[in-house]
């Protein structure tokens, strides 16, 4: 499946960072762990589709009436999906909606594989999980990755990833910016917590893995420079300048842990929806 061409993305756009090699090798581990094939998939935080791509060239999809939708509140990033996608038809549709409450359009227990990757923890993972629940047929299947788990910063990782954000905000205070409000831990849960919010959602069989990554240089310039991460370390900061000083702080960074890469551990869950498959 064609990807987006780099002109389209936009600037800052989260895509050339799921585009990379390393991040396209977790999802198609997480995908590994779900069904070969199905006929109907719910993508949640779609953004501009690689999900549904990654499915399409791995040939999941089935049957003469197949259909897969992607969700996300990034109307921008959807618009580049529908293009992606525009020659298969009715057979992927895109809907702007959060996904923290009813998806209209989305018919109860009507997808055979609810797929999430590394934005659950940009959500009330409670409210989320019920909403796959009450998407997913029963005997259905969820995939949800996420790099935010509790364990996802092995040492050095933690005092690597400081000492970037020290260094760019001592560049933003030399431009003449002073405010830097508290930001929003995203690590709140971990895959203990995972497991009995899914559970409590209606999953049973849920099994958890970690899989363990490298950040080298091009894909830490992708993730700093990305709107969600740059806004999400300096919100007072216009955005242009914020990524600019985090992408400026990763070379000093990796020369004072004499390393080329940071370590990085993803959660992959699969669980299954409860109730007998539907004949």
């Amino acid at each position: 499946m064609t990807q987006p061409p780099e002109n389209e993305l936009g600037p800052h756009s989260y895509e050339r960072f799921a585009r990379l090699p390393f991040n396209q090798a977790i999802d198609e581990r997480l995908l590994a762990m779900g069904p070969r094939r199905v006929g109907s998939h719910t993508d949640l935080a779609t953004g501009s589709g690689a999900v549904i791509g990654h499915c399409l060239r791995l040939g999941m999809y089935e049957g003469a009436s197949w259909n897969a939708t992607g969700v996300d509140v990034d109307s921008d990033g959807l618009a580049v999906a529908a293009a992606r996608f525009k020659h298969l038809g009715d057979h992927v549709r895109f809907i702007e909606s959060g996904i923290q409450e009813e998806i209209l359009g989305i018919e109860p227990a009507s997808q055979d594989l609810v797929t999430f990757f590394n934005a659950i923890h940009l959500t009330d993972p409670t409210l989320s999980l019920r909403e796959a629940a009450r998407i997913a047929k029963p005997g259905a299947t969820l995939l949800v990755s996420s790099a935010y788990e509790q364990s996802a910063m092995p040492e050095p990782a933690g005092r690597m990833l400081l000492s970037a954000m020290i260094t760019a905000r001592k560049t933003l205070v030399a431009q003449g910016f002073t405010e830097f409000p508290r930001t929003e831990n995203l690590m709140k849960h971990s895959n203990r917590d995972y497991r009995d919010m899914a559970e409590a959602a209606g999953f049973i069989d849920v099994e958890i893995v970690t899989h363990e990554a490298q950040m080298d240089r091009v894909a830490l310039k992708a993730i700093f420079d990305s709107r969600d991460f740059a806004q999400g370390v300096f919100p007072a900061v216009p955005l242009d300048e914020a990524a600019a000083a985090l992408v400026a702080s990763i070379d000093p960074m990796l020369e004072r842990f004499h390393t080329d890469t940071l370590p990085r551990n993803y959660m992959l869950l699969k669980a299954t929806r409860a109730g007998l498959p539907e004949e």
